[in-house]
């Protein structure tokens, strides 16, 4: 039986990227012998949620034949060639999905997909082959990513997308909750983007009232003034402190001011002269007493009474020599002479 050798047609087509679903097909037949391959695609497809060229999930391309054998080839730079014995250089593959990515951070490569016949009956053979896809040996720039919101992760998971590079958006476990706050010690932080962020010490938080003195208020004054000696007039204030950032207060005096002469009820005053009780206090204190009441404390000190005795009887004894010194002088002399 004579055998005839088929010249393969090939055809190869060139996809329009945005087609989402594609088929084409190849035969030839030799005698009895009859080869018939077809193949059918997509263009790549997000198993997930999709966003413009993201992807939350993976890109894969549904995919079909008609033949013996299916075949595909990512990055492919050049359409691959056949023989009767099938297509070199490419991967053998079964219908159905097929991913072309497997995680977060892949991006979806290009690809062509082939079919593959062969037949021989009668004494005749015939093979024929077909393929298509996206020739090149780049990307889509479709890119899997683990999310881009925060609804695509789980409930106690965020979506960080701080990274300006898309393959670092992944879901983390939240810190914390937006609005949040805590004490550490003194330290206060508060829930940003979920996580802690500190905001070191704060007045008002974490049990710090204070930094420094003015924090916990201005010196102010309490009571009335008041005389602190004979001639200084006082008055108490109460001064804040700022203590390991607590405020406390302590009582203070001042004196407020210096009197030239007395100080009398908390104010800077004259000395009155009184009319006192009698001569001998006028005398005697000279009319430097402030009040009635402090001669008569003078006048009634026991001490006092005693050196009035005495001063008393020697101003008398004195009166006396002197009224009578002429009359003894004038005794005496009569006696001696």
């Amino acid at each position: 039986m004579k055998k005839k050798f088929i010249i393969f047609f090939i055809v190869l087509i060139f996809l329009i990227k945005f087609t989402l679903a594609w088929s084409y097909d190849e035969s030839y037949s030799c005698g009895s012998a009859h080869a018939y391959a077809k193949i059918s695609g997509t263009y790549p497809k997000c198993e997930g949620r999709k966003v413009g060229s993201y992807c939350v999930g993976r890109w894969y391309t549904e995919i079909s034949h008609e033949g013996d054998k299916l075949y595909i080839k990512e990055r492919a730079s050049s359409w691959p060639t056949a023989n009767r014995y099938g297509i070199s250089g490419v991967k053998e593959i079964s219908d159905g999905k097929y991913y072309l990515t497997d995680g977060p951070g892949e991006e979806a490569p290009k690809f062509i997909i082939c079919a593959w016949d062969f037949d021989e009956r009668g004494g005749n053979w015939a093979w024929a082959y077909v393929c298509a896809g996206y020739l090149g040996n780049e990307n889509f720039y479709l890119k899997s990513v683990e999310c881009l919101e925060n609804k695509d992760c789980s409930s106690d998971e965020y979506c960080e997308k701080t990274s300006e590079d898309w393959k670092n958006w992944v879901c983390q476990y939240k810190e914390c909750e937006i609005g949040d706050e805590k004490c550490e010690y003194k330290t206060y932080y508060v829930c940003k983007d979920y996580k802690w962020e500190s905001k070191s010490l704060v007045i008002g938080k974490c049990g710090v009232e204070c930094f420094v003195n003015t924090d916990c208020g201005i010196e102010k004054p309490v009571g009335d003034p008041y005389c602190s000696s004979i001639n200084e007039v006082s008055r108490k204030y109460i001064k804040y402190l700022c203590v390991s950032n607590k405020c406390t207060e302590t009582e203070i005096e001042k004196i407020i001011e210096k009197c030239d002469e007395i100080c009398e009820n908390g104010t800077c005053t004259e000395i009155k002269t009184y009319e006192i009780i009698n001569e001998e206090c006028v005398k005697k204190i000279g009319g430097r007493y402030s009040s009635k009441e402090e001669c008569e404390k003078y006048l009634n000190n026991p001490l006092l009474k005693i050196m009035r005795k005495t001063t008393s009887f020697a101003k008398n004894s004195y009166n006396w020599i002197k009224e009578n010194i002429l009359i003894i002088f004038k005794k005496i002399k009569s006696l001696l002479f």
